[in-house]
């Protein structure tokens, strides 16, 4: 099952979050689109954009990297670069910027420096599963076994790995422009809010806008 990719999002009630929206139909992925579930994403806009690769293939939803220079990591060639995320598949999350992964360390999701993707297979500690939970989208830790997803540390929300239960619900949405460019917004209170730097360069934190951007590798078994 595709996670739907939303163009814009902003901070959104509780009660208008679990309204059911309806899917939508691209001419160019009918098939597919007839199978896609309903989700509870509430957004002001949804979008697919049909782009043109540079070989001249069709994609929609997704940007195709035309140019080597769109990343400088050297991913295996059984797995997929740039993916959409997908429930099912195990992924390892890229931050676009600095080049390092997403891992949980205890309860904190933290980046790590990333200096070889020789090993993204034998990292278990960088892998991500993919499930649904009842049309949201959640990441869980393949060693851990716990979830991403945002908590409140005094009184602040904070980016956090746990089990779920308690208020920790642990929902995510991705965005994805018509750039190809992927944020994450987790579930928290009232709203929806960006996972975006910290204060120091391997933390992660919460915010109304802005986002970090990720590239998501999708990890082939």
């Amino acid at each position: 099952m595709t996670i739907p990719a939303v163009d814009s999002l902003e901070p959104l009630g509780l009660e208008a979050l679990l309204q059911l929206t309806t899917g939508h139909r691209s001419t160019s992925a009918t098939s597919e689109t007839n199978k896609a579930m309903k989700y509870r994403y509430n957004y002001r806009h949804e979008k697919h954009c049909v782009e043109k690769s540079s070989a001249g293939s069709t994609t929609t939803g997704v940007d195709t990297p035309t140019s080597e220079t769109d990343s400088t990591m050297d991913i295996p060639s059984r797995d997929a670069r740039d993916a959409t995320l997908q429930s099912g598949q195990r992924y390892v999350l890229v931050e676009r910027q600095s080049g390092s992964v997403l891992i949980a360390v205890g309860e904190d999701a933290v980046l790590q420096t990333c200096e070889s993707t020789s090993n993204f297979h034998s990292q278990w500690h960088w892998h991500w599963d993919c499930v649904d939970d009842d049309g949201w989208m959640t990441l869980r830790n393949r060693i851990t076994g716990n979830y991403l997803g945002a908590s409140s540390a005094f009184w602040n929300p904070a980016v956090k790995v746990r089990p779920r239960g308690g208020g920790f619900t642990a929902r995510l949405v991705v965005t994805r422009s018509c750039g190809g460019r992927q944020t994450l917004s987790a579930l928290y209170k009232e709203g929806l809010w960006r996972i975006v730097g910290g204060k120091a360069p391997d933390q992660l934190g919460l915010a109304r806008d802005g986002g970090l951007e990720w590239e998501c590798i999708r990890i082939e078994s």
